[in-house]
């Protein structure tokens, strides 16, 4: 998927894993980031 774009910075991508979508009830369950450097 980034193989045919050129990229002057690192991009980051973040996934966020929760019990449900209501922000009062429902907690974070997992966090995850992941930083390329691809060029």
């Amino acid at each position: 998927m980034l193989r045919n774009i050129k990229l002057d910075r690192p991009i980051a991508f973040i996934d966020v894993e929760t019990t449900g979508k209501n922000p009062h009830s429902d907690r974070v369950v997992e966090l995850a980031l992941f930083v390329s450097h691809y060029r």
